[in-house]
């Protein structure tokens, strides 16, 4: 994994990092988390090497925690509150695979609770290994956002 021991990874066995390329399938993980009216800080190390582009592909997402995850399946993704990835091709090569997301996440007139949602799925048509990792999550309020400024005239 990217730092560590330990990443939150797809696989098939529940111990090694691959996927069964000929078995259809969605999976997901979440966590609820309560959100202020304040602006996040919202970053995590992803890799997704394999797959199959446009097929195979993991999400990253805010979620209402109406929405029944365990209906979820490979052709029915739910609508996101906010995307941060939604990956549909490989990214990166086995000699440098991670990738960084950060971003701001303006919760202003958005308070509540949430599901943070890591989801993937493949079709089963066929694919490469390794399929999606996610590690370093780390989402914070941030204690000096960037300030709106408006100019009226120049």
């Amino acid at each position: 994994m990217k730092d560590g021991l330990s990443a939150l990874y797809v696989s098939n066995d529940d111990s090694t990092f691959t996927y069964g390329t000929s078995d259809a399938s969605a999976s997901y993980y979440y966590v609820t988390m309560r959100f202020e009216e304040k602006v996040y800080n919202v970053s995590f190390d992803w890799q997704c090497t394999g797959g199959e582009n446009s097929y195979d592909y993991a999400s990253v997402m805010l979620l209402e925690t109406a929405i029944d995850l365990t209906a979820l399946t490979d052709n029915n993704f739910p609508t996101a509150v906010q995307t941060f990835i939604s990956q549909k091709s490989k990214v990166g090569n086995n000699s440098n695979p991670w990738n960084t997301y950060s971003d701001e996440l303006d919760m202003h007139g958005r308070a509540g609770v949430y599901k943070f949602v890591v989801a993937w799925r493949n079709d089963g048509s066929k694919g490469d290994q390794t399929p999606f990792a996610i590690d370093n999550i780390s989402i914070i309020v941030n204690s000096c956002p960037r300030p709106e400024i408006s100019v009226s005239s120049v």
